[in-house]
């Protein structure tokens, strides 16, 4: 997990990906599915897919109530945010700013 952990400090979402034992659910010391969440904060749809095809959670949020769809609609990631409503991402949750992503 040192390993994971540096990666994730620096939030190198593909680098990350390199791995193929990766548990997409490890916390790194943050909270579950901050992985997809970057990548989708990022626009990195093609590793958000292969993280959901690992069994990242479409919907875990962060601290703040946030999960990766809001993340994706507040960048204007909008490729990144019509795969994870493929994923059947709940639009209608709530994040930090009372907002929904719908």
């Amino acid at each position: 997990f040192a390993i994971l952990r540096n990666y994730a400090q620096r939030s190198d979402v593909l680098s990350i990906l390199r791995y193929p034992d990766l548990d997409v659910h490890a916390s790194l010391g943050t909270r579950r599915g901050r992985l997809l969440r970057e990548a989708a904060r990022r626009g990195l749809t093609k590793p958000a897919q292969e993280l959901l095809e690992r069994g990242a959670e479409v919907d875990a949020p962060d601290e703040c109530g946030d999960a990766a769809l809001a993340r994706a609609a507040m960048n204007e990631r909008y490729t990144t945010v019509e795969l994870l409503l493929r994923w059947e991402a709940n639009a209608a949750r709530v994040g930090r700013d009372g907002k929904t992503a719908d």
